[in-house]
């Protein structure tokens, strides 16, 4: 069993590392398109046509790849005050219920965005404005960011479960 959980773990610490190279790619290539934008205002005095909605696309990008390291390294927003006072069974079980609301969130909010990538697949859509390029491989990989976040969120939540019922039945034994 222990093979297979490990097994798992280094599947979906791969899948993490991939979508954080992704999102770091993606703030490098807001970071060039807005530097271009601006050489190009200043040497050339005019724009380039859909800077503005290539940086929005780019910045969707790097949020939504970024949730799932967010979710690997714990780094998500927590309120220690409380939490760090209490015993490790009653703060394992807050963790879990943490967990518990947030892998309810993240799979609802998975579940839209899947229906929006097949939608937005289906349909082959397409940016509008000067420069069109396609959204649909976009949602495709926010919807897979937001899988693999989920499935982070799942694995924190049998983590707990699993250490509140170790902790309860280390205390029935000794």
């Amino acid at each position: 069993m222990r093979t297979i959980t490990d097994g798992f773990g280094k599947m979906l610490s791969l899948a993490i590392r991939l979508t954080t190279a992704l999102g770091a790619l993606a703030v490098l290539a807001i970071a060039l398109i807005g530097t271009t934008d601006v050489l190009s205002i200043r040497m050339l005095n005019q724009s380039i046509p859909g800077v503005i909605k290539l940086s929005e696309t780019g910045l969707v990008l790097a949020l939504f790849l970024g949730l799932a390291v967010v979710a690997h390294k714990r780094s998500h927003i927590r309120i220690d005050i409380l939490v760090t006072r209490l015993g490790p069974r009653a703060r394992s079980f807050f963790d879990a219920t943490g967990y518990l609301f947030t892998a309810a969130f993240f799979t609802m909010w998975t579940w839209q965005m899947g229906h929006m990538a097949v939608k937005s697949w289906s349909i082959r859509e397409t940016a509008t404005g000067l420069l069109p390029f396609p959204i649909y491989p976009i949602k495709i990989i926010l919807f897979l960011g937001l899988l693999i976040a989920t499935i982070e969120f799942f694995r924190h939540l049998v983590i707990s479960v699993h250490t509140i019922y170790y902790l309860n039945s280390r205390k029935r034994k000794g």
